[in-house]
């Protein structure tokens, strides 16, 4: 039988981007072991959340892959393209899902802090998630519900307002509509912006290639054509977030590093952060929906709250307390 464990986070200088450690009170093998080996936020919620998420992968065909991988983001990743999944139709009807909301968000995009609460905001539809169901989730209804709830962080906000170069990492198809009409307005005002997306497709992830050509329908639609050629899509090479590294090509990773701020949509971005520490805390900011309990412990959140935070944990170590 596989032991219960909690994971206690601690931020030993508590300032943001400080080192985080988490307190260990033994060894684990066997599922425990699987989630240090990839490190997996917490054990067993994150090990239940891939079983959850991958239901068309046997068990043993998933330990089998997670014996190999190093991190959440290769296991996930790897599991994923196993599984053959195709998700193609659901990536398109997120899509027209948010174009039909651009009237009600557009007005959102001219304020720093409504525009990063917005964006957070359209993370909260996924795909598959074990403690989050967005079958029922009206948007319309939701804006102005969750936009009060949401945390922004005021030194995020200065941020926006101060950068002139930004990279923006794509997550979610649906949600990227928003993303793409933030991008186009900030370009409109004279800021330079990359869109990384990834190459291969990945969960509802919107890819690289459909990510140019809704950058062009987003613009029609907000008569904003003029702010295009201010705006850069770049690919990750593949399957894997920017942040892995895995595959980066160089022409992204010198966009990267050229830009004064780096924002990261989304859970499985951020977890690559986490991960690698790359882009560094303090040029990065992560945008994303609470939408799992350790994403919530790690910010200090309730489940279902919108994050706008300048900086994370660089340096994090997840380690299993207990045992099977």
């Amino acid at each position: 039988m596989h032991g219960r464990v909690a994971v206690v986070w601690q931020n030993i200088n508590n300032t943001r981007g400080g080192t985080w450690a988490c307190v260990e009170a033994g060894d684990g093998g066997g599922l425990a072991g699987i989630a240090r080996r990839n490190r997996l936020l917490e054990y067993p919620t994150c090990v239940d959340c891939l079983f959850h998420s991958r239901k068309l992968l046997p068990r043993e065909a998933i330990r089998r892959i997670a014996l190999r991988t190093r991190s959440r983001t290769e296991l996930f990743v790897e599991t994923f393209l196993e599984s053959g999944e195709d998700l193609n139709g659901r990536r398109r009807s997120l899509n027209e899902k948010y174009l039909e909301l651009l009237p009600h968000i557009t007005p959102l995009l001219h304020n720093a802090r409504d525009a990063l609460a917005i964006s957070a905001l359209g993370n909260s539809l996924d795909h598959n998630m074990k403690w989050w169901g967005d079958e029922g989730l009206e948007l319309e209804e939701a804006l102005h519900r969750l936009l009060e709830k949401a945390q922004v962080d005021p030194a995020a906000v200065e941020a926006l307002e101060g950068a002139r170069r930004l990279a923006i990492l794509l997550d979610n198809s649906g949600e990227a509509v928003i993303d793409l009409a933030l991008s186009l307005s900030l370009a409109a005002g004279g800021k330079s912006i990359i869109l990384v997306a990834r190459e291969r497709v990945y969960e509802i992830d919107v890819d690289r290639v459909t990510a140019v050509a809704l950058l062009r329908r987003v613009a029609e639609r907000l008569g904003l054509e003029r702010a295009l050629p201010g705006i850069r899509v770049l690919g990750t090479g593949g399957a894997y977030p920017a942040p892995s590294l895995r595959g980066l090509p160089a022409e992204t990773k010198e966009a990267l590093e050229a830009a004064d701020l780096v924002i990261s949509k989304g859970i499985a971005n951020a977890e690559a952060l986490l991960d690698t520490c790359y882009p560094p805390p303090g040029k990065t900011l992560v945008l994303l929906t609470a939408k799992c309990p350790p994403i919530a412990r790690l910010f200090g959140v309730e489940m279902g709250t919108p994050v706008a935070r300048l900086g994370y944990p660089c340096g994090l170590e997840t380690r299993i307390v207990g045992g099977e």
